[in-house]
């Protein structure tokens, strides 16, 4: 038991001296950037400086790709920074009700890409699970409106279980 405490204050210690060499200006991008290399490990690329940004490529699970940027976009009630992409064939007449559900999200066509932009995966994970659906004929984006799916499925992420369970649905219904 104690030398798995010692184990874990050692990474906590090498994490904290490894990201406060980060001079990034938004202070919210550098925390989740400590969060996210704790679950998917050292990102792939990194600039640590002003206006840097941290990348993966396919971390793990149907993820092609991760970024977080030292980036300050006001949406709602909070700001966006974190990139999440996932691959998936967008028929041209589902696109627009695809990008609809949020205005955080675009659509790469020549790659395949739909990617969510958030300050947390879970939110992210959420809005390219809506999209999915929508693409797979699951939902419709008039279901997703009227029933408020996107604001039920915002709060759902918020519990653990519930967003590792949107994850594997997500992950079921795209290529990796």
């Amino acid at each position: 038991m104690k030398l798995v405490i010692g184990i874990v204050i050692f990474l906590i210690i090498l994490l904290f001296c490894f990201y406060n060499r980060i001079q990034w200006i938004n202070q919210q991008p550098k925390k989740r950037l400590g969060e996210i290399s704790a679950k998917y490990g050292k990102p792939t690329a990194i600039s640590k400086s002003p206006e840097g940004m941290a990348y993966w490529h396919k971390p793990s699970g149907c993820y092609q790709w991760l970024l977080i940027k030292d980036e300050d976009i006001h949406h709602g009630n909070h700001s966006d920074f974190f990139y999440t992409a996932v691959k998936i064939d967008i028929p041209l007449y589902k696109l627009l009700d695809v990008l609809s559900i949020s205005q955080s999200m675009y659509y790469d066509r020549l790659q395949k890409h739909l990617v969510a932009r958030c300050h947390f995966e879970g939110a992210n994970i959420a809005s390219l699970l809506l999209g999915v659906k929508v693409v797979n004929g699951l939902l419709t984006l008039e279901q997703i409106q009227s029933e408020e799916l996107y604001k039920q499925y915002m709060t759902n992420v918020k519990d653990l279980k519930l967003e590792k369970a949107m994850l594997e649905e997500l992950c079921s219904y795209v290529k990796n």
